[in-house]
């Protein structure tokens, strides 16, 4: 009698999980790129303040 819904509530169902799966994948692939960007920053600042301290100047930039 309801087979075509539940069939339909249980594909809507694998379709929002699919969906969640997604957008959180993406979150975590956001963040690891901001967190590498934050260390690679971080490192960036920390070579600069020992080629000043050191005054040897071990990379271009």
């Amino acid at each position: 009698k309801f087979g075509w819904l539940m069939r339909g509530l249980v594909a809507f169902g694998f379709h929002l999980m699919g969906e969640t799966v997604f957008w959180l994948k993406s979150l975590y692939q956001l963040g690891f790129v901001c967190f590498l960007i934050s260390i690679f920053g971080l490192g960036k600042i920390l070579f600069k303040v020992f080629s000043e301290l050191t005054g040897k100047d071990y990379f271009l930039n």
